[in-house]
């Protein structure tokens, strides 16, 4: 029994993409407006799309270029006043050293400021934590 060879016959590409184009270029030529509308907001959709996409990628590849990116935390703090709940990745100062203290899953922390100039005074004494907050940063 021999098998038999078939040979399937593609309609003209050319022609079906020149009909299509042609058709394209009537419709906006009639309807100006229409098309213009439409055209602006295939053109949103696009950007919106691409600007999502490149926000998922930011936050998704957070941190990945560490060797240990899986072992790495961020602690964050939600505080309540008035009825609204806010969060913030700004903790005390002493929390570092208390959760490597207390939980011994931690191997390392590392406290970054935004505010290098600030002091604090506290019964007495003063704390400038810039001088302190980049100690183990590489160490982690």
């Amino acid at each position: 029994m021999a098998l038999m060879s078939y040979r399937v016959v593609a309609p003209n590409l050319y022609a079906m993409l020149t009909n299509y184009l042609t058709t394209f270029l009537r419709i906006l030529m009639r309807q100006k407006i229409y098309s213009a509308i439409n055209i602006f907001g295939l053109a949103i959709g696009i950007a919106a799309t691409l600007l999502i996409a490149l926000y998922i990628n930011d936050e998704l590849s957070y941190d990945k270029f560490h060797k240990d990116a899986d072992r790495i935390y961020r602690i964050g703090v939600f505080t309540r006043t008035n009825g609204n709940e806010i969060g913030s990745a700004c903790t005390a100062t002493p929390i570092a050293e208390a959760l490597q203290r207390e939980v011994p899953e931690v191997n390392s922390v590392t406290r970054i400021s935004g505010w290098p100039s600030t002091v604090f005074h506290h019964e007495g004494r003063t704390n400038n934590p810039s001088k302190l907050q980049w100690e183990t940063l590489w160490r982690v």
